[in-house]
């Protein structure tokens, strides 16, 4: 009696294995993608409240020194916040400028402190802030046509990332 042996000569992967893995790969990048999207998003908010942060600093402190000599209910110093886009870039920016006095309605070349925030929305409840302004002792000037509110709170946004802060 003799027994028949096979023996394969064909090693690798069938066309089924391929795909099964193929399509596992797909799904690991689909998921590590949108993390890493969230990651950075999460990580440029992080950065705009810094900034927002330090230009305030920076505005108090200008408005403690009184530079232009102003009233208790005048802006000493302001934060400017003006969105800008240029032709060349698609991407909008959002400029952050700290002033003596209250903010122009056009961006000053000559601001003492200026930042950059890309594709950043800066909120005060439902619309858009455009600045805040400190009085010669520090404190947001209130009445102003910047912030109505004592302490606003702000929503500093990216896509589905957000953060808020309030102003003291």
């Amino acid at each position: 009696m003799h027994l028949i042996t096979y023996h394969s000569k064909h090693t690798g992967f069938t066309l089924i294995e391929l795909m099964i893995t193929i399509t596992v790969l797909a799904i690991i990048l689909m998921i590590g993608s949108s993390l890493t999207r969230s990651w950075i998003d999460q990580s440029q908010v992080n950065n705009a409240i810094s900034s927002i942060q330090n230009a305030i600093s920076q505005a108090k402190a200008k408005a403690i020194r009184n530079k232009n000599n102003t009233s208790f209910n005048e802006a000493a110093a302001s934060v400017c916040i003006y969105p800008w886009q240029d032709s060349l870039e698609p991407k909008p920016k959002t400029v952050i400028k700290v002033v003596y006095g209250s903010c122009p309605l056009d961006e000053p070349d000559d601001a003492l402190q200026s930042f950059e925030l890309s594709n950043i929305t800066i909120q005060q409840g439902a619309s858009s802030l455009n600045c805040l302004d400190f009085n010669y002792v520090g404190t947001l000037v209130s009445g102003s046509t910047c912030s109505s509110t004592a302490n606003p709170t702000l929503t500093i946004g990216k896509n589905n990332e957000t953060a808020t802060i309030i102003i003291r």
